[in-house]
């Protein structure tokens, strides 16, 4: 996802949130905002403190005071305004967390979407299940996804992350024994003896790590590593909170997945967008107490080193 459509999208949800919950995002956010702006505040003059103990801002410069007190003052604004629009931010982030459960999204939107991948689950468990051709028919699944809703049966969770390891070993064993064959071909000297043991266990190795990480770029690439990582991370305990062991049902399965899939989805760019926007206020609030006392050393020490040119003609005489 492009910064502009991540920038797009953060803004459609941030706008439909708004829509329903505007005074208690506002809330949220002007709350981050004055505690980013005390705490920059706080630091600014606590690293005005420690340069001064440290020997900085100290100089015989005539006009020293002046300059010193003129870059404190403005250090210490700076500081506390970028860190307070830090901290508005991050109370975007937090507050849209907390009104999105309140809003539109969440009533009419969330779960529609939680019940349709609950749906998905349950039909990736019956067409991995179903080991003969005929019984995985499209009638078939769609009968079974109906019993599913009825609440006929539920969603094995030991045995649907089963399924998707033998599916990821089984694409993984073709995969690398395709290149073994075509490796072998070209060489005969590896046919036969060590050299050929050497082959296929090395190739073992490589290409379950190769094919692994390549099942993470494709899931981030078509962003559904935040609903792998739910089924195969979280949704045992999900179904042990229930009261099943190995078993969940499609209503606890769908609030599950509005909690650890849809929700984290939906947040998403917005995080990335102010999260972002949070590091580079951050990293300007540090610039503001560097730059200055920076500028100040520089110019004293150019001061000190034109006083002391002029005062060798004087030393010579």
């Amino acid at each position: 996802m492009t910064t502009n459509s991540t920038s797009q999208l953060a803004r459609q949800i941030f706008d439909e949130i708004v829509a329903s919950q505007a005074h208690q995002l506002v809330f949220i956010s002007a709350k981050w905002t004055v505690l980013g702006g005390v705490l920059g505040l706080v630091v600014a003059i606590l690293a005005m403190i420690a340069f001064r103990k440290l020997g900085w801002y100290r100089s015989g410069w005539r006009f020293e005071c002046w300059v010193r007190w003129t870059l404190w003052i403005l250090s210490i604004a700076s500081c506390a305004g970028l860190v307070a629009t830090a901290g508005f931010f991050v109370g975007v982030i937090r507050g849209s967390e907390h009104v999105m459960l309140n809003s539109q999204l969440a009533t009419k939107v969330f779960p529609l979407v939680s019940d349709a991948l609950a749906d998905g689950v349950a039909g990736v468990q019956v067409y991995l299940s179903d080991t003969n051709t005929a019984a995985r028919s499209n009638t078939n699944i769609a009968a079974r996804i109906e019993s599913f809703r009825h609440g006929e049966w539920e969603v094995n969770v030991p045995e649907l992350h089963g399924q998707l390891d033998q599916l990821g070993s089984g694409a993984t064993s073709n995969l690398v024994a395709e290149v073994e064959v075509r490796l072998v071909a070209s060489s005969p000297q590896l046919q036969s003896g060590l050299p050929n043991k050497l082959l296929h266990h090395s190739l073992r190795f490589i290409g379950t790590v190769l094919v692994q990480r390549k099942l993470n770029s494709e899931l981030k690439r078509t962003h559904l590593d935040d609903f792998y990582h739910a089924v195969r991370d979280r949704l045992v305990s999900a179904a042990r909170a229930q009261g099943g062991p190995d078993t969940i049902g499609r209503q606890e399965l769908s609030t599950f997945l509005v909690k650890e899939v849809v929700v984290p989805s939906v947040m998403k760019p917005i995080r990335i967008f102010a999260g972002g926007q949070v590091k580079m206020f951050l990293f300007l609030a540090f610039l503001s107490l560097v730059i200055p006392v920076t500028l100040f050393e520089l110019t004293c020490g150019r001061v000190k080193a034109a006083a002391e040119v002029a005062k060798l003609p004087q030393a010579g005489a």
